[in-house]
């Protein structure tokens, strides 16, 4: 519903809408039975009006919103959480409150990072003596908290074992979620290092396993040794159970997950700038040799995305060429979904990739890339992007298809540009070479001949006969179709015998050679054009009601 008005969807992993505040998006959680929102906006305004379109959105498809509200936490929030889990007395609880509430303003997640380091640094600590927590207000007041949530969580990070360090900042490269064969590929360790790796972060929080399997192979690694702590008691059973290996084979397929985005962004954040196209590159390798032809489209954007992170580190100039080609693919499925900003991008990144190859160039792969990259500039609304674009290609001696194809983006551009008499123009040209002779001053006899033959393929049949003709989408078809459809533009502006020749060779064309999924079009175009110019009032409604049911079926 929202592309069919206009909006600018991707609907990969979800559906996300780009607007003039920012952007929104839905998808289904990972981890848990839940559709999950999500907004971004330069401005609190701005935002709102997000949040009030998805609501909008929900109700529309009749899906009912039930609205809880989550506040920041406030100082009796906090004291009674310090009553629970640490014990305190009211009248410490309240002090320490106030402290916490001046240092994370009550943000639920900078709240629990800071309790955390201030645990790890021993200014919060259980004294088992006296068995109580202990800790100096006034040290806690003096404590310096980082300026947002990511230094605060790259702070804890850096606590970390330097392996873990390392597993963390590369888990991060390769997304929210990984699996322990990946970051063990990446960290140039065994799945099961790989494991002992990730233990510290396991217990701190910084990373969660998505199934209880992990376990297993903790406790086969004789590196890691007894397991101690609350942890020990519930699995010292279990390790009768791994002897088989079976366990431990699903423990090496586990993955793994980040608890949040911003954690995410911390570990991130962590590796060196000059690491991280070679990463995202032996990445896309790994994702690239896993995937078929037929990949699914969030198989492909991963691979792809990675390349592009780690294209100044492609040397190879096949490999170079197969990247573009990727390029030219994830460009066109997000072209498919009405995301031409996010085509557009995948596209550039391809042609810049051909671009800067020292070999001789694959001329059909630029060709191609920088036509979609055209198209989608245009339907962007990048008209000058555009024009630039197809200027470069218009001249390049090209097949008369080709040529065709060009010609049919510049006959939409002009028109889009007004300039009806350029577009005219180049739209009968480019059907001449396909061997469609239209002329510029057409007459009624040339459109009385051109009835004649509608009827004589007709052949006496009604319109609602001629739904069994077969699917026809050879390129040939499609080209010159599209072409025609372009053409009518201008044509509806300059002159309305054209505009009746291009209708009818519409109409001719399917009945000829087959419904192409541009035959709807056509058929309703002749509708028009049979009412509102020709006077034919009957076999316009005929040919309306064909086109409605062809549209319904292909």
């Amino acid at each position: 519903n929202l592309a069919a008005a206009g909006a600018e969807v991707t609907a990969i992993d979800g559906v996300r809408v780009n607007e003039a505040d920012g952007w929104w998006l839905l998808r289904a959680s990972n981890t848990q039975a839940v559709i999950v929102a999500r907004a971004e906006s330069a401005s609190a305004a701005g935002l709102e009006r997000l949040k009030e379109r998805v609501r909008t959105e929900l109700r529309r498809v009749g899906v009912g919103i039930h609205e809880a509200y989550l506040p920041a936490l406030t100082v009796p929030d906090i004291a009674e959480l310090l009553r629970d889990s640490l014990g305190c007395e009211p009248a410490q609880s309240t002090e320490l409150a106030h402290v916490l509430y001046d240092k994370t303003y009550g943000n639920p997640l900078s709240l629990r990072q800071f309790l955390l380091s201030l645990h790890q640094e021993g200014l919060l600590h259980f004294d088992h003596a006296v068995a109580s927590w202990q800790f100096s207000l006034a040290d806690i007041q003096s404590r310096q908290v980082a300026g947002n949530v990511v230094e605060s969580l790259a702070a804890r990070i850096r606590l970390q074992p330097p392996r873990t360090q390392r597993a963390l900042m590369l888990a991060a490269c390769i997304g929210s979620q990984f699996e322990l064969s990946s970051l063990g590929a990446l960290c140039g360790l065994s799945p099961l290092e790989a494991a002992e790796a990730l233990w510290p972060a396991l217990r701190e929080g910084l990373c969660l396993p998505l199934d209880e399997e992990y376990r297993f192979a903790l406790l086969t690694d004789p590196v890691v040794g007894p397991l101690a702590g609350p942890l020990a008691d519930p699995l010292a059973g279990q390790l009768e159970t791994c002897c088989d290996g079976r366990e431990l084979d699903l423990a090496l397929q586990t993955t793994y997950r980040f608890p949040h985005e911003r954690v995410r962004q911390a570990a991130g954040s962590l590796l060196p700038p000059d690491e991280l196209p070679g990463v995202h590159l032996m990445l896309a390798r790994r994702l690239h040799a896993r995937c078929t032809d037929a990949a699914e489209d969030q198989a492909l954007i991963d691979q792809v995305n990675h390349y592009n992170r780690g294209s100044r580190e492609l040397t190879d100039p096949s490999e170079r060429r197969e990247v573009a080609r990727l390029n030219l693919a994830a460009g066109l499925r997000s072209k498919a979904t009405s995301a031409f900003s996010e085509a557009s991008a995948y596209l550039q990144a391809g042609v810049a990739l051909l671009d800067s190859d020292p070999s001789p160039p694959d001329s059909d792969l630029a060709f191609r890339l920088h036509l979609e990259l055209a198209e989608c500039s245009y339907r962007g609304g990048l008209l000058e992007r555009a024009e630039e674009l197809l200027a470069l290609l218009a001249p390049q001696p090209r097949s008369d298809l080709d040529r065709a194809r060009v010609a049919t983006l510049q006959v939409e551009l002009c028109a889009t540009r007004g300039r009806m008499d350029q577009a005219l123009e180049v739209g009968l040209a480019a059907l001449e070479r396909l061997g469609v002779a239209l002329p510029r001053a057409a007459d009624e006899p040339l459109v009385a001949l051109a009835l004649a033959e509608l009827r004589r393929l007709l052949d006496g049949r009604a319109c609602s006969e001629l739904l069994a003709p077969p699917a026809a989408d050879s390129d040939e078809l499609l080209v010159l179709q599209r072409l025609l459809l372009a053409t009518c533009a201008p044509a509806l502006v300059l002159s309305p015998n054209v505009l009746s020749l291009l209708a009818l060779r519409l109409a001719t064309t399917s009945l000829r050679h087959g419904h192409s999924r541009l035959a709807a079009a056509g058929y309703a175009l002749y509708a028009v054009v049979a009412a509102n110019v020709l006077g034919r009032y009957a076999e316009a409604h005929a040919f309306g009601r064909l086109a409605l049911e062809l549209d319904r079926r292909i």
